[in-house]
């Protein structure tokens, strides 16, 4: 998953590529292969809330889901509504543009055999097993929402760079405590199996929420993570994010 504000994207994905899904005969065993080996890993590393939208949205690895059927779904639940793009990667400013409008936008692309291990653009395995499971929740969507707003009333680069970077370390790659256990909450966890295991392994320095630490730790797309960070509760989110009215 890439950050959507790095800037040398384009150097740093040489050699990766990602195929669209349509008239792509690899695309379901690519699917199924992410699917199942992530599935199983996550059964004692992810928010309990991730299993059970997975089930409200019938993803499962015997078939890609379908979009049209994903968007009705979340729909009814939280009033969103799914975009698909065949753009690898969306700009930081039109992708909060898109949160604000309560609308997602799901990448029609999946990730080569070659690359199944990782990719530093967004993908459909990312978008969807990633991301859409936890959207299927009021009070999440709601704090995504947040996030769109909050971002498009910034007035300077600098701003938007510090809260897109407040987002990298808690939509994407946040962890956060249930029933005094450590989660995996954000969707780059949530959907990579390497970078999962990596924030449960003694490699990452794990520290406490803190939104000044968040904004200005350096992201990246092509490596592992030595920092996370945990969150308490998504009240803990939404105090975090008064803070920027």
């Amino acid at each position: 998953m890439a950050d959507r504000n790095i800037e040398n994207l384009e150097e740093i994905s040489k050699g990766y590529f990602n195929l669209p899904i349509k008239n792509n005969p690899d695309a379901l065993e690519v699917w199924t292969k992410l699917y199942d080996r992530q599935y199983y890993n996550l059964k004692d590393k992810a928010y309990s809330l991730f299993f059970y939208g997975l089930n409200q949205l019938s993803i499962n690895g015997l078939s890609i889901p379908k979009l049209s059927e994903l968007n009705c779904i979340i729909n009814k639940k939280t009033s969103w509504t799914l975009s698909p793009t065949h753009v690898e990667y969306t700009g930081a400013d039109d992708w909060f543009r898109h949160l604000e409008e309560k609308n997602f936008v799901i990448t029609e692309v999946i990730r080569s055999k070659e690359n199944i291990d990782y990719t530093p653009y967004p993908e459909a395995f990312h978008d969807i097993f990633g991301h859409l499971a936890l959207m299927c929740f009021q009070e999440y969507a709601k704090i995504v929402h947040r996030f769109g707003m909050i971002y498009n009333r910034l007035q300077t680069q600098k701003e938007k760079k510090e809260f897109a970077g407040f987002w990298w370390y808690v939509i994407e790659f946040g962890l956060i405590m249930e029933d005094n256990q450590m989660k995996a909450f954000g969707a780059g966890l949530l959907s990579s199996f390497g970078e999962c295991n990596n924030a449960f392994s003694d490699n990452v320095i794990l520290r406490p929420f803190d939104v000044n630490e968040m904004k200005n730790t350096p992201v990246s797309a092509h490596e592992f993570h030595q920092k996370l960070f945990i969150i308490e509760s998504f009240d803990q989110i939404n105090e975090a994010l008064d803070g920027w009215k």
